[in-house]
């Protein structure tokens, strides 16, 4: 059925080896599902480039593209607090680095670029003392809480 909750939540689960909660939509007859900053701060790394060969079914186009998260920004919230989006459709990012945001503030359309079996944004609120090197490949931030289980999925 069509839903956009929570699917994996906080820190690593044992499929899945990473932190973040994604976000799926699965509604094709919503074509586009808008991202937007969840607060304000200043957009330290833009990965643009990520290809996706299907929106609804497991992408097989260059999987790895942006380490894995596809198209994808990190906003510095300050006090070394960082958000990543990630999946985002191609050719829909609609900030730069060095850009600042507000809360609200659209930044693309979900997508299934990278690592990605279907329509969904990957979420992810960390901590990051040494900063993003915008050219650089991108790089996971240190989780803000401890690691927590994976929270099952409501109907």
């Amino acid at each position: 059925p069509p839903r956009s909750t929570p699917l994996y939540s906080s820190a690593a689960s044992d499929v899945y080896k990473r932190q973040g909660i994604d976000y799926i939509h699965g509604d094709d007859s919503t074509p586009y599902i808008p991202v937007v900053a969840a607060s304000d701060g200043e957009v330290v790394y833009v990965r643009t480039g990520c290809g996706q060969t299907s929106m609804f079914s497991s992408n097989a186009e260059n999987r790895e593209c942006g380490s894995g998260w596809g198209n994808h920004v990190v906003i510095d919230h300050g006090n070394g607090i960082h958000t990543r989006y990630a999946h985002f459709a191609p050719s829909t990012l609609e900030v730069a680095v060095g850009q600042q945001v507000l809360a609200g503030d659209f930044l693309g359309e979900m997508g299934n670029s990278g690592r990605s079996e279907t329509r969904h944004l990957h979420f992810e609120l960390g901590v990051s003392s040494q900063g993003f090197d915008p050219c650089a490949p991108a790089a996971p931030c240190a989780p803000v809480a401890p690691c927590a289980p994976v929270l099952p999925v409501a109907p």
